[in-house]
């Protein structure tokens, strides 16, 4: 294995483990400390507004909030499915033209490094594009229970709220998928970009996450 082969591995391994590490931490937090993270309070408000608004039958208002929460989610999930279609065509393309797709077992990694970068990416957008699906799921869900009472016995308030905050937890899952897709998108070019991406990307997290 070559060196230019190990030091890709090496910073594309640190970069996940930032990444992974990273959320770990975060989902730590907010199980354990919830004042002290953005998700926590946001999931909070969310199931105070969905409660309220089941109670004094604000449904119009309901529907409109959720709906403005569709469209965002179909933007991005049109928007993971056009590159991930794109990604698919020239990883075709490109094992046509390079033979990628019929080489001999014992061919050098490098010879097809650039076939499995564009293979985890496809994958990453496929995983952004269903996060959004789901979330557009639970959220055209949410839309048909919210408007009704909430003393009607077929309809939990609680149970909507659950709706609501997957909807949520889909598109905030969908999100960071997207973000990381660009992370990969560098590893393409240099695994030390994919690195450094990675640590610029967390770094904004920590201040969007959490309360300072």
């Amino acid at each position: 294995m070559s060196a230019s082969i190990t030091v890709d591995i090496a910073c594309i391994t640190i970069a996940l483990l930032i990444t992974v590490i990273y959320n770990g931490i975060l989902m730590f937090m907010i199980r354990k400390h919830p004042s002290t993270v953005r998700h926590a309070m946001n999931q909070a408000a969310r199931r105070a507004w969905t409660l309220d608004v089941m109670r004094t039958n604000r449904d119009i208002l309901a529907v409109q909030t959720l709906r403005n929460g569709m469209m965002a989610a179909t933007l991005l999930a049109s928007t993971s499915l056009t590159l991930a279609s794109l990604v698919a065509a020239y990883l075709y393309k490109v094992g046509e033209d390079s033979g990628a797709w019929s080489l001999p077992d014992d061919t050098p990694i490098e010879h097809i490094n650039p076939v499995i970068k564009l293979f985890i990416l496809l994958c990453l957008f496929m995983t952004s594009f269903f996060a959004f699906m789901q979330s557009l799921r639970s959220a055209s869900t949410a839309s048909f229970l919210i408007g009704i009472r909430a003393d009607q016995p077929e309809c939990n308030p609680d149970r909507v709220a659950d709706i609501v905050q997957w909807s949520a937890l889909f598109y905030s899952f969908g999100t960071r998928a997207f973000v990381l897709s660009f992370v990969l998108l560098l590893w393409i070019f240099s695994a030390p970009a994919a690195l450094a991406g990675s640590v610029i990307v967390n770094a904004v997290y920590v201040f969007n996450d959490f309360v300072h």
